[in-house]
């Protein structure tokens, strides 16, 4: 059984780094010419030798590279290379920190992450090829939305006017639309992303929002949710009714240019349930019996005499129990007539979790 215990810690640095850049389909042949952008946003500079890479769940060294720096200082841009002697070949104007890893990424789309020395984990990312990436472009972060974008190791990613006006990279497509994908003779100047792809709970709302390369009215900007519901705005806000796997498509259009962005959201039913009120000790137990974890923000709870709603982003892990305490939850000493049978879980937009299913 695992437990959550709140702690209060003195304020401390840590390390925070991007994936700012993927490689994984360079032009001609693969073999030792892929590689990852990683940046430094934290408040601390990062020995990346400690570190390892994560790449479909297989751990691989990072080494330093000849007799190069292997620290990544804060703001700023290192590559870890399949083979650098080859990366130097293709980039050879490049001159910031180089460091070796060997790592095959597949075509097909996989999971990265970076894992430090102690274990813990960062910048998970599952990289789609629909976004792009193909043929010596990378998936590019811009924001928080990895689009597809010419390679600029070491630098500033941008979005080149060869660039796809379709995240999809290609020119067949399932979008409604009649009009031509770009191809590489064209201009291209509007370009969004629709967001990362998501996990939620189902009646629980989740917010969306249109990132691009210009300001776009709101008016311009068109959802599909993929449940049969559509709205106009560049920042919406939608839940899902259903579990299930929802293609959710943004359209933009600004004068005679158009763009599409697409992502998924996955709608899952948590297992929560209440396994314990304890009134001597003053605490309640919930208790999550599913393979996922759950963001209890906005989810309440109910019963006699008490009535609490979870701050934001309220993360409760997966096989994972959470002790509440009576005062945390507001529950006064002289209305206690709690149990149970008594006390239920609610969704933010309305409607009891069925516990214990």
């Amino acid at each position: 059984m695992k437990y959550i215990i709140f702690l209060l810690i003195p304020l401390i640095s840590f390390a925070s780094i991007d994936i700012t850049e993927i490689m994984y389909d360079p032009s001609g042949t693969d073999s030792g010419r892929e590689w990852i952008e990683v940046y430094n946003k934290g408040d601390t500079d990062i020995d990346l030798s400690t570190w390892k890479l994560l790449e479909n769940e297989v751990n691989h060294k990072i080494n330093k590279y000849e007799e190069g720096d292997s620290v990544l200082e804060v703001g700023k841009y290192g590559i870890i290379a399949d083979n650098p002697d080859k990366f130097l070949i293709d980039y050879p104007t490049y001159s910031g920190i180089l460091l070796d890893s060997a790592f095959s990424l597949k075509n097909t789309g996989e999971s990265l992450s970076l894992i430090d020395g102690e274990g813990n984990q960062y910048e998970y990312v599952e990289y789609d090829v629909e976004i792009g990436g193909k043929d010596g472009n990378t998936l590019s972060l811009m924001g928080d939305v990895y689009v597809d974008g010419s390679p600029t190791p070491g630098l500033d990613n941008y979005i080149s006017e060869n660039d796809h006006d379709d995240d999809t990279g290609n020119s067949e497509s399932v979008h409604s639309s009649a009009k031509e994908l770009s191809d590489e003779k064209k201009k291209i100047n509007l370009k969004i992303g629709a967001g990362r792809k998501r996990v939620v709970t189902v009646n629980t709302p989740i917010r969306f929002e249109v990132v691009s390369n210009t300001d776009i009215e709101d008016n311009n900007v068109r959802w599909a949710f993929g449940d049969g519901h559509a709205r106009t705005g560049r920042e919406e806000t939608h839940s899902y009714q259903f579990p299930g796997i929802y293609n959710v498509v943004a359209r933009a259009t600004e004068g005679d240019d158009e763009a599409v962005s697409r992502t998924t959201v996955t709608v899952f039913t948590p297992d929560l349930s209440i396994i314990e009120v304890n009134i001597p000790e003053r605490y309640i137990v919930l208790k999550n019996s599913g393979n996922r974890e759950v963001n209890l923000g906005g989810f309440k709870l109910k019963g006699p005499d008490l009535s609490f709603r979870f701050p934001r982003d309220t993360i409760l892990s997966a096989q994972t129990d959470l002790y509440l305490s009576f005062s945390t939850l507001w529950v006064l000493d002289d209305l206690v007539i709690l149990d149970v049978s008594n006390v239920s879980i609610e969704y933010p937009e309305g409607g009891v979790v069925k516990m214990g299913k």
